[in-house]
């Protein structure tokens, strides 16, 4: 059996790449980056080749959890060519690396060639991978948690909620700004931000920015023990991301019957297309559209919200991480 190594952020290993890795059974090893320091560029070179004197000697297959990764690895292949290299495309590095100048865009490309697999985590981010390389791509959708608490909705409410990192990635500035027309409509409807918000260079802390607004029945909570005690107050999950990989959180959601109404730039709205295309928009403008649309028909909200819950039951952890084994199969000898 090969010996399998995943390279992987030091906070830990995200429960959805560890069921993967636990299934092939290997190993972890943290990333020794120091997240603190904000000089971005200097501590990775430093960590790229302390990271790379880590890697046990006998390992022969490398995954790299992030894209931060992508040079430890190339530099790992370049010294063991016969050796296997895969890289989990899980975060917006590449989207942002979209918008780069042709030099930068012609050195990830090259450093992407070669790695021997890649494995996206929604149909989004195989998009971002050159096309001479989308042979390598395997696409392995996330899953939720199982252990969630089931709750009992409130169908007939006029709530909204949204679970994440609060930031400008996931689009929280544009959620409350469409929320704040709903609200002109439906003065007794709340959103719950449930997520948590640290100052970010270029963007500060989004959370005191919005909260600064002072849009009525806009409720930010922090991180909070059970997200099941503010789904139950809703009907509605909304994400107008402006780019996120594969958020489990509206996976969970739907597992509880809650709407999603999402942005493009959600990498598992396929997901959600499958409830009814017209739930996934183009700019936060039609999501109050769409939003309004369900709050006024319950029939509609019932069928939508059972719809949700089937199609959930879809993306398990067992359908996950089958797609995982299977594709990483062949390197594993």
């Amino acid at each position: 059996m090969a010996n399998v190594v995943i390279l992987h952020n030091p906070r830990g290993i995200h429960y959805v790449h560890n069921a993967w890795v636990q299934a092939i059974g290997a190993k972890g090893m943290a990333d020794v980056h120091p997240y603190h320091i904000s000089i971005p560029i200097i501590p990775r070179l430093f960590t790229t080749i302390v990271n790379l004197m880590k890697v046990p000697k006998n390992t022969d297959v490398l995954i790299c959890e992030s894209g931060s990764y992508i040079f430890t690895g190339v530099f790992w292949k370049a010294l063991r060519k016969s050796r296997k290299l895969v890289l989990i495309l899980a975060d917006p590095k590449l989207h942002y690396l979209s918008k780069k100048g042709n030099l930068i865009k012609k050195l990830y490309a090259w450093a992407l060639g070669k790695f021997d697999l890649i494995i996206a985590v929604s149909p989004l981010m195989a998009s971002y991978v050159p096309d001479k390389l989308k042979h390598r791509v395997a696409v392995v959708p996330t899953f939720g948690k199982s252990n969630m608490r089931p709750v009992r909705l409130d169908m007939a409410s006029r709530n909204i909620i949204f679970m994440a990192r609060i930031c400008k990635e996931k689009g929280t500035d544009l959620l409350v700004d469409a929320f704040a027309k709903l609200r002109q409509a439906y003065p007794d409807s709340r959103l719950y931000v449930v997520g948590v918000s640290t100052y970010l260079f270029g963007q500060g802390n989004m959370r005191k920015i919005l909260e600064s607004k002072k849009i009525p029945g806009a409720i930010f909570t922090g991180r909070v023990p059970s997200v099941e005690d503010y789904m139950e107050k809703c009907s509605i999950y909304a994400s107008m991301a402006r780019i996120d990989p594969a958020p489990v959180s509206i996976l969970e959601a739907m597992s509880q019957g809650l709407i999603p109404v999402v942005s493009r730039g959600v990498g598992n709205s396929y997901a959600v297309e499958e409830i009814d295309p017209s739930l996934v928009v183009d700019k936060p403008e039609d999501a109050v559209l769409a939003i309004t649309k369900l709050w006024s028909s319950p029939l509609l909200m019932r069928e939508y919200s059972r719809r949700a819950r089937e199609i959930a039951e879809k993306y398990s952890k067992e359908f996950s991480t089958g797609l995982f084994v299977k594709a990483i199969a062949p390197l594993l000898g």
